[in-house]
């Protein structure tokens, strides 16, 4: 039945969000980088040990990743090498820091919480927005069994068997509306006869 598909398909959803989100905030990497790249600590080691420990910071050792250490410039420090996805982020996150802290936002050691949410999610357990809109504006959805089936079913039932019921009704009352004011305008029409004048 259509109900439990999309019971199951969100019940599936909610679950491998909420396993990818708990996942990525329990590790201490918070710039995961997977596809067989370095870890963050090994890429803030190599960085430390080319260009001194002042230009591993965890800004630059987050853009070394997203651009790859072998395109890394001489200087150590964010440059032109960053691809055009990566220099994005990079820029998204800046904003982001700039707006949180503006006094103090290139001191700060990368957040986990605004990285995420400038890169628009982590590719696991990443979520578009308009399913979280849709999710949340959903209903809490029950197991479905075939006693709940039967009882949704018959509640629908019910239903339209008091819309009918309700319209008819109405239908009536508007007759009759209608009848009052065919009444009320043929005694206006014979009030002003009477007096010898028009209706206006």
């Amino acid at each position: 039945t259509p109900y439990f598909s999309l019971f199951q398909q969100v019940f599936e959803f909610k679950f491998l969000r909420k396993r990818g989100q708990e996942s990525r905030f329990k590790s201490e990497d918070i710039a995961q980088n997977p596809g067989g790249s370095l870890a963050f600590v090994e890429a803030r080691q190599i960085l430390a040990q080319k260009y001194g420990p002042e230009k591993a910071t965890t800004l630059n050792t987050y853009a070394a990743m997203k651009s790859g250490l072998k395109n890394w410039d001489g200087s150590g420090s964010i440059s032109s090498t960053l691809s055009g996805k990566a220099k994005k982020r990079h820029d998204d996150y800046y904003d982001l820091a700039r707006a949180a802290h503006p006094d103090d936002w290139e001191d700060r050691e990368l957040d986990g919480q605004m990285l995420y949410e400038s890169s628009g999610g982590i590719p696991r357990g990443a979520i578009k927005k308009a399913d979280v809109i849709s999710i949340a504006r959903e209903k809490k959805l029950r197991p479905l069994s075939s006693a709940s089936f039967r009882q949704t079913i018959q509640e629908n039932e019910e239903l339209k068997r008091r819309a009918i019921q309700e319209n008819e009704e109405l239908k009536r009352r508007n007759e009759n509306l209608q009848k009052i004011v065919d009444m009320h305008g043929r005694l206006f029409l014979a009030l002003f006869k009477e007096m010898g004048k028009e209706l206006p």
